[in-house]
């Protein structure tokens, strides 16, 4: 019975964090589309091909100096290796919880809705390969 009970608030605790992800992922996402005319990618900048950086919105939300841009910059810089080493010791674990979910997940949907649910998670895979990407050229 213990066990059962164990299951079950892992269970709930799975799908609160599924929960709190889409629900993120879908704020992040309307808020990156939304028509705010702040320009978070450098001043008088209209680059919108990529998301903006740490350093980008602090800039413009704080009105940073760019002496004061250019002392963050290299405080990130310096710690980047770092927040590296930290993802590396991390990814493993996420990446096992992540397909565990996801697995979870397909087994209560029906073939037509894990087909849709494939195709949402490559979608998601694309983008998360762009942002990657856009992140090693900033």
């Amino acid at each position: 019975m213990l066990n059962r009970s164990k299951l079950w608030a892992s269970g709930l605790l799975i799908a609160m964090f599924v929960t709190g992800a889409a629900v993120g992922g879908g704020i992040t996402q309307a808020w990156m589309r939304n028509d705010d005319p702040t320009d978070y990618r450098g001043r008088g900048s209209s680059d919108r091909s990529r998301p903006p950086s740490y350093a980008d919105r602090i800039e413009v939300d704080l009105n940073l100096t760019p002496e004061q841009r250019a002392a963050v910059d290299t405080i990130l810089a310096r710690r980047e290796s770092d927040m590296q080493q930290l993802w590396q010791d991390i990814q493993p674990r996420f990446d096992a919880l992540r397909d565990t979910i996801r697995t979870k997940i397909m087994d209560v949907l029906t073939e037509e809705q894990q087909q849709k649910y494939r195709e949402l998670l490559e979608h998601g895979s694309r983008r998360g390969e762009r942002d990657r990407e856009n992140r090693t050229h900033n």
